[in-house]
Order: structure tokens, then C-alpha cells, then sequence
């Protein structure tokens, strides 16, 4: 248990101690006294000035607390064991005393004085500009009474050990009763020295009055003798108004303004005055200078030959120059030096004239130089553009001079001839140069020929042959966007496209594809390709016989195509399809053998040499049979192999309809079929041997080829 009790007041206290039997001892009583009351005093010791260090603080009569005090007048910030505080400015202190308990007692806000001098001012301005009725009143409080106060120079008395020697001055004015009248607008210094001899100043402005005044005034003269260009700026205060007259405060106005500058003066001279509405005034003198007129030389007219040169010297006077400076000479208004030396190239009238620093002119004077005609060249032609390959004709033309035996000087070798025929494969200047027979300067001229690629114009058409209708693709070769495209297709079609171009030709014939490619300056090239449109061949052929059978079966077809055909193929095809036949034969006739009967579509194929280039022509050729039945009128049936059995050869039939009967003597029957291959073997029904001797058959079909019904009786002789 903490057996240390802390943060107790005064008083009487009883302390007893137990063990952990709850036993406790007998109780002691303790006293706890107050120390002593600590009580800061202080004894306040003025400073001189506001601005010495000569003041102290003494707290020597502080008392109480415990042990020994320490003291403070930095708001306890530090403390020091001397209570005297020496070397101290005027100001307000927080004085603290601390005892070794660090028990505190303080002063707050002590004011070591004195206060400084303070010097206050009223300040009335004089009534108008130049006026001596400006006061200053003053109000002096801080320091120590009773004060000294001069202007414009410190007071000369006393002597200050902390300060030093006075006086500061030797001549002061003194002010009485805290006012200075009678003055004019200007600066002054205030000084005061107070009964410790303690000093301030102050520096008091006496503004200039808000009354009507001229500040200054800028004269600008005039420019040139006798001119009403002079202007007059005038700087006012507190008015705008200000007039100009001949003589000082007359009130005869000779001009009147509201406005602070005046322009368009003669030369003169005179006032520049102004007042304001409570009668201040003010002026000023001005005087415009007239410069000397400007005056200069003259010349009288001269002729000259072209080339030759002449000198001019003007001598001007007048005007106004500058320090330093000169006239400026202008001849036909272009500044020039002074001489000036002419070398006309033509006759003309020169105008001079001379100008100085306020660029006034002096009157434009002239004379006539005449000149000998110069030359004059001329061509037809100065710039031409050729395509390449064409020519141009320049002819010149040439005047002045002496007006004979010109010399015609061309350049590139050309020729002295004044015609000439040009034709460069590339671009070319030609100079042409053109003298007389006198001092004339030559004359030179030049004609650019420009010479210009020509367009290369390229296509290919693919094909260039077939039968019509073909569909040709005309394929432009390195095409360029910027020439002018015009296409003749041959065939009336007329187009300007860019792009490849697809075309049908539906007639047979020659047709010429033209394209021209023209550039900007109308250099053109022209390509052609051309496509041969074929009529198409004719298939045809004619065959004997014309209708053919299985007997009469051999069938010659001829070729009756026309005569441009270079390939044929024959196709013979059962009307079933399942048998074809096919060969390729050209001019020969073509024998063909059948062997059954059918309808036939034979067909044949022509191919010219031009791809594409063709021709088809079937025709269906039935082959019949020839109906014919022949019938024998005996028969051996012995089983020999040789003629056992009765049965007719029939062609020409329909086999499903074919029915043979045997009849004996007495009418029946004794042997029938219905298939040709069934003959009779001489057996009855009942596979018994018929008798040698004589029978009757009877046979009934329908022909093939007319689809009519026949019917054939007849005798046929059995021999064993």
C-alpha cells in the first residue's frame, strides 16, 4: 500500500496503521502549517526619454513566501536573484516574485514612463496658389512638461547628461500659443523638446490649395513659315478653363477654352491665363516662332544623249535644321543625295523640291532633259508551252534608236535573222538581243519555251477477236487522274471513264478502240487497239437417205457448214441415251452404218479458228424397218439341224402382237405361238408326231412402220 499521502491543504490530521488483521495502532496526529503570504512590491524609477535606457526597476521590497525569492519582468519567462532591474526603455513590464516552493506573486501591465511625445497637427492650406494664409496648429501630449517648440530649425539651449550637448540648431523660430499663420504652401519640420530636454519632430506638408493654376504649359511652334499649325497644351489644377490675351490679367479675351489644348496658332505671342470661381488666378507667357521660308536654287532645261550623265547641286536656305542635321533632297519625289547625278534613260521633266527637319518643303521646281527614242524590242511571243515535238514561230519587233541597222543577236547558236522558228526537245530561254549602229543601249528580251512531256497513252483489250456478241475488258496502262480521258470504242460509243471499262460489241466487223490522253496545256496522245468481231459460223449437213431403215442402213452425212468452220464433232445419240456415238470428221461424207432402228439426234458441233467462235445444229433421223415376212412352204422336222421347224422370217413388226396357228386338214389346231422365236418343231399339242402331209397356217401381226394389222394364211407341206 502507498503509505505516502500527497496534494494535502493546512490542517490537522490523525493517521493510524492497521496490519491485514484489521489490528491498528494508536493514532498520531499531524499538523500541517501555511507558509508565509508572498507579496510583490515595486518601486518604479522613469526613464529620461521615451527613447533612453536610463530607467530601472527595483522589487528589493518584496517579502514573504518561503526561502529565498527570485524575481521576473518578462512574464515569468526568466528569473534572476537581484530584485533591481537596470538599463530599461519606457514600457509596459509584468513583474513576478517567486519563492523556492515556486509559490508566485505578480504585477501585471506596470507602465515604466514616460510616454513619448506625440506631436498632432490641424493643417489649413492657403487660399489660393501664392498665397501666405496657411496655419498649422499643433497638439503636443507624452514627454515632460512644459515643452519647446521652433520650425524649420531645432532649439539651441540645454545640456542633457543622457542626451548629450545642445544646442541643434541657430537660428529657431518659436512657436507660441501651439500655432504658425502666415504661410505659403511648402514643407516644414515641428521640432519639440520637453522640460527633460527630451526631443521629436515632425515633418508637416501645407498642400497647395485647390485653386486655379497652370502647372506648365507646352508650346509646339510651327512647322513651316507662315503656317496656323502651332499648338498650345496647357497643364491646369482645379479649373478648366483658361484664356489667351496680349497683356497681364487684361479682360479683353482674345480667345476663350474648355479644353486643355489649343491648335491651329499663327506665330505670335502673348498670355495663357485662367481663374476659378473664387477668384484665384494664374498665367503664364508663351511665344510661337516663325521659322524663315524656305526657298532654292533653280535650273534651267537641258538635252542629252541616252547614257550620258549630269550633276545637280541644290543649294537651299531657310527653314528649320536640326543640330547636326541637313536638308532632304527629293527629285520626282524619291529622296536622293545632294549633288544628284542623272543618267536619263528617257526624255522627262525633273521635279525638286527640298524638305528640312520639320518637313516643310520647300516650292517644286522643274526643268525638261530630252532624250534621243531608246530602243524598244518586242517578240509575238514571251512564254509559250509546247508539247514536245511541235514548234512556234517568234518574230521581233523592234522601234527607237537610231531607226536603222539594227543587229539581231540571238542565243543557242540561233541564227541574226528577226524570224525565227524554234522547236527545243526540252525547255529553253532564248535571249534576243537588239543594238543600232549609234550610242543606243542594247535592249534584250527573252521568250521561255516550255516544253511538256507528252502523255503516254496505253491500253490493251482482252480479247481482241470473237464472234459477236463479245465482251471485251479495255485495261488502261499507268493511268493518270489528272489528264483529260476521251475513249472511241469503235462503234459509236463515246466515254470518259477512268476506270477499266467493259464494253460488248453485238455486230460483226473491224472496230478501231482510240484513246487520247490530253494534259493541261492540251498535249495529247492518241493509242489504238483493234478487236475483230467475227459473225459466227453456220453448223449445217445434209445426209442420204433421208430416211433410212435396217435394211437400207448405211446413211452418208456431208458437211454443209460454212466454209470459215476449222473443227468439227459429230455426236450420234440414241433417243434413250444410252448408245452414243461420237467421231470428228471435217469435208469427207461420213458413212455411217446402223444397226437398229431409233430415232437418231445427230449433231454437229463447228469451231472456227477465233475462240469462241461456234456453231450447233442436230437433226433426229428415225430408222425404220421395211416390213417384208417370208414364209416357207416345207419343212423337214428329222432333228438333222437343218430346216426341223417351221417359222417365217418377219421385219417391220411389233413382236408383242405377232400370233402364228397350225391347222391340220380337218381344221384344228395343232401348234400355236406368240413369239417369232417359237417355231413349229411337227408336234401337236400333246407333243405328239404329226402326220406327213400338208397344213394350214395362219399368221397375224401389226407393221411396225404404219402400226397396221395383218393377217397370212397359207400351206405348209410336214415331210418325214
Amino acid at each position: 500500500l502507498d503509505s505516502v499521502f500527497s496534494a494535502l491543504s493546512s490542517g490537522s490530521y490523525s493517521i493510524v496503521v492497521k496490519d491485514v488483521n484489521q489490528c491498528g495502532s494508536a493514532a498520531v496526529t499531524v499538523q500541517l502549517q501555511d507558509p508565509n503570504q508572498l507579496f510583490i512590491v515595486s518601486q518604479i524609477n522613469p526613464a529620461t526619454c521615451s527613447y533612453t535606457n536610463d530607467g530601472y526597476i527595483d522589487l528589493s521590497g518584496s517579502n514573504g513566501g518561503t526561502g529565498t525569492l527570485e524575481y521576473s519582468i518578462d512574464t515569468g519567462s526568466t528569473y534572476q536573484s537581484n530584485p533591481v532591474f537596470n538599463n530599461l526603455l519606457p514600457g509596459t513590464y509584468d513583474l513576478y516574485v517567486r519563492d523556492s516552493n515556486g509559490c508566485i506573486d505578480n504585477t501585471i501591465s506596470t507602465h515604466l514612463p514616460p510616454y513619448p511625445i506625440d506631436i498632432q497637427v490641424t493643417v489649413t492650406s492657403p487660399t489660393c496658389i501664392g498665397d501666405t494664409n496657411g496655419q498649422i496648429v499643433l497638439n503636443v501630449t507624452g514627454g515632460t512638461n512644459p515643452y519647446i517648440m521652433t520650425w524649420d530649425s531645432p532649439p539651441n539651449t540645454g545640456t542633457n547628461p543622457n542626451l548629450g550637448p545642445v544646442p541643434w540648431g541657430t537660428n529657431p523660430n518659436y512657436i507660441t500659443n501651439n500655432i504658425i499663420d502666415t504661410l505659403v504652401a511648402r514643407t516644414s519640420t515641428i521640432w519639440v523638446m520637453d522640460a527633460n530636454e527630451c526631443r521629436d519632430s515632425l515633418d508637416v506638408t501645407i498642400s497647395e490649395p485647390n485653386s486655379a493654376r497652370i502647372d506648365s504649359i507646352i508650346v509646339t511652334d510651327v512647322l513651316c513659315h507662315n503656317d496656323s499649325n502651332a499648338t498650345i497644351q496647357v497643364f491646369l489644377q482645379n479649373t478648366d478653363t483658361f484664356y489667351i490675351e496680349n497683356n497681364v490679367f487684361s479682360d479683353t479675351f482674345s480667345l476663350f477654352q474648355y479644353d486643355t489644348s489649343i491648335m491651329g496658332l499663327f506665330p505670335t505671342n502673348g498670355w495663357i491665363k485662367t481663374y476659378d470661381q473664387v477668384g484665384c488666378r494664374d498665367s503664364i507667357a508663351y511665344n510661337i516662332i516663325n521659322p524663315p521660308p524656305l526657298t532654292l536654287n533653280a535650273f534651267n532645261d537641258s538635252t542629252l544623249c541616252i547614257g550620258s550623265s549630269i550633276s545637280y547641286l541644290l543649294t537651299p536656305s531657310g527653314g528649320t535644321l536640326f543640330s547636326g542635321s541637313s536638308y532632304d533632297y527629293f527629285w520626282n519625289g524619291v529622296q536622293q543625295p545632294n549633288p544628284y547625278i542623272i543618267t536619263p534613260n528617257d526624255s522627262i521633266t525633273h521635279n525638286y523640291f527640298v524638305s528640312d527637319d520639320n518637313n516643310c518643303r520647300s516650292d517644286t521646281l522643274s526643268f525638261h532633259l530630252e532624250l534621243f527614242p531608246e530602243l524598244s524590242l518586242s517578240l509575238s511571243h514571251y512564254n509559250v508551252s509546247l508539247c514536245f515535238g511541235d514548234s512556234v514561230q517568234v518574230e521581233s519587233f523592234v522601234a527607237g534608236g537610231s531607226g536603222t541597222g539594227y543587229t539581231y543577236n540571238w542565243t543557242n547558236n540561233l541564227s541574226s535573222d528577226s524570224v525565227q522558228m524554234l522547236s527545243p526537245s526540252q525547255t529553253t530561254t532564248y535571249d534576243l538581243t537588239v543594238s543600232d549602229d549609234c550610242t543606243t543601249p542594247a535592249v534584250t528580251v527573252s521568250v521561255i519555251v516550255d516544253i511538256n512531256p507528252i502523255p503516254t497513252a496505253n491500253f490493251t483489250v482482252t480479247p481482241n477477236e470473237g464472234c459477236f456478241p463479245i465482251e471485251v475488258l479495255i485495261n488502261q496502262i499507268g493511268l493518270d487522274t489528272n489528264l483529260n480521258i476521251a475513249w472511241n470504242l469503235g462503234d459509236g460509243t463515246l466515254t470518259t471513264e477512268m476506270d477499266n471499262i467493259t464494253h460488248v460489241y453485238n455486230n460483226a466487223g473491224n472496230y478501231t478502240v482510240q484513246l487520247t490522253l490530253t494534259d493541261s496545256i492540251n498535249c495529247s496522245d492518241t493509242h489504238t487497239e483493234t478487236v475483230e468481231v467475227f459473225n459466227h459460223p453456220t453448223a449445217d449437213f445434209t445426209y442420204n437417205p433421208q430416211t433410212p431403215t435396217i435394211i437400207n442402213n448405211a446413211v452418208d452425212f456431208l458437211d454443209a457448214s460454212s466454209s470459215d468452220v476449222t473443227s468439227y464433232h459429230w455426236v450420234i445419240e440414241y433417243s434413250n441415251g444410252l448408245y452414243i456415238e461420237e467421231f470428228s470428221e471435217s469435208f469427207e461424207p461420213i458413212l455411217f452404218n446402223i444397226t437398229e432402228m431409233d430415232t437418231f439426234q445427230t449433231c454437229l458441233f463447228v469451231e472456227t479458228q477465233i475462240d469462241g467462235c461456234a456453231d450447233t445444229i442436230c437433226y433426229d433421223i428415225p430408222v425404220r424397218d421395211i416390213y417384208y415376212i417370208y414364209t416357207p412352204n416345207a419343212f423337214t422336222p428329222d432333228n438333222d439341224g437343218v430346216n426341223d421347224v417351221f417359222l417365217p422370217i418377219i421385219h417391220g413388226y411389233d413382236a408383242e402382237k405377232f400370233r402364228m396357228f397350225i391347222y391340220d386338214r380337218w381344221g384344228n389346231i395343232v401348234f400355236e405361238s406368240i413369239s417369232l422365236n417359237t417355231g413349229w418343231n411337227g408336234l401337236n399339242k400333246n407333243n405328239e408326231l404329226c402326220q406327213s402331209g400338208v397344213y394350214v397356217y395362219k399368221i397375224i401381226l401389226e407393221e411396225k412402220i404404219d402400226e397396221s394389222n395383218r393377217a397370212y394364211i397359207g400351206n405348209i407341206t410336214l415331210i418325214r
